[in-house]
């Protein structure tokens, strides 16, 4: 089955754990809903593509994160990045991007620097996550299910991880058809789908415990605990920031669409 075949058929049980009708794309809750569906769009290319690598089949679109790095990377100097593609700094709607200091009254380096670094961290960890016939991103979801103290659904993990449902159900479905978990429903729960590791799933969690200490080694290198704890309690609140911001432009949102009807 070619790549393209498994998305279409991955896709449609994605949709109907989801609870997506079919054409119709979800809307993952931030900011403009087109913005939205780009966003799962591209989560859904970048998992589509890891997966493609790791079974040997040609990509043939390009390797996306690599692209989105090397766009990012290229205008923090000279031999640092490719050149390919606009970084963070891209004018809105498809613009021509800013790719001079000099231009970029406003551009800010430490979210170029925390971008570089989000693709730099999933590219290291696809890397690792292969040994067990994972990608960094089903490594994630794996130990969200594994430290779960009870089976947690679709939507809780949706959270967990910022990522829409439909894109959730996509991975779900593909670890399930590899073993890892299973899915299932409770009575009275309506519609909701659980999640829990299967034996092969767990002894696979087990394992990613020995990947994450090599990954914390060199990540963490030249850092003593005061720096940690700094740059630990920094990293929450921005992201405390940025959460209180997304729910903000979503009421935003809401209010001008319940104005216009």
């Amino acid at each position: 089955m070619s790549i393209e075949d498994k998305e279409v058929q991955i896709q449609a049980r994605a949709d109907a754990d989801a609870g997506v009708r079919p054409g119709v794309r979800p809307d993952a809750g931030m900011g403009d809903p087109g913005d939205a569906r780009a966003r799962a769009q591209m989560e859904a290319q970048m998992e589509a593509q890891r997966e493609a690598q790791r079974e040997g089949q040609p990509v043939g679109r390009g390797d996306v994160s690599a692209d989105l790095v090397s766009g990012m990377v290229s205008e923090q100097g000279p031999g640092q990045g490719t050149g390919r593609g606009p970084g963070p700094g891209a004018a809105p709607g498809g613009g021509a991007g800013c790719h001079q200091a000099d231009v970029c009254q406003n551009e800010t380096p430490l979210v170029r620097h925390i971008f570089v670094l989000h693709h730099l961290m999933m590219r290291v960890g696809d890397r690792l996550a292969s040994e067990l016939g994972l990608t960094a991103s089903r490594w994630l979801l794996l130990c969200a299910i594994g430290r779960a103290e009870q089976p947690p659904n679709v939507g809780e993990l949706s959270d967990e991880a910022t990522l829409s449902p439909q894109n959730i159900s996509r991975m779900l479905v593909a670890m399930e058809g590899e073993g890892l978990i299973e899915r299932f429903s409770r009575k009275g729960m309506g519609r909701a789908v659980f999640v829990r590791l299967t034996p092969a799933g767990q002894r696979a969690y087990e394992q990613t415990q020995e990947l994450a200490l090599r990954f914390g080694g060199p990540f963490l290198e030249g850092f003593d605990e005061h720096e940690l704890i700094s740059v630990s309690g920094a990293l929450g609140r921005l992201i405390e920031n940025l959460s209180r911001y997304e729910q903000e432009l979503a009421s935003a949102r809401d209010g001008t669409e319940g104005s216009s009807e």
